[in-house]
């Protein structure tokens, strides 16, 4: 079902991937639930607070948009470097 929304989420935001990821806590993380576009292996990864878009957002504690993922992180998905994120 989560990858049904990601995908709709993706067309009605004219994005070619996305993910979803639930927050656990005890630690507070974020696990990739759902992928629209991305390896399989995305799913299941974890992210700390700070690290990465989802850490950011954990961070935060609010949506984020950033005009170019590579100045997140630029080691994580070089191909996906020039990619706007939300």
């Amino acid at each position: 079902m989560l990858s049904k929304v990601v995908e709709n989420a993706c067309k009605l935001l004219g994005a070619e991937d996305g993910s979803v990821g639930l927050v656990a806590h005890e630690p507070t993380r974020m696990i990739v639930t759902a992928v629209h576009n991305l390896p399989d292996s995305e799913l299941g990864s974890e992210w700390l607070p700070g690290a990465g878009l989802a850490g950011l957002i954990l961070t935060s504690g609010r949506a984020i948009v950033i005009n170019r993922y590579g100045d997140i992180d630029p080691q994580k998905r070089a191909e996906l470097a020039e990619n706007a994120v939300v």
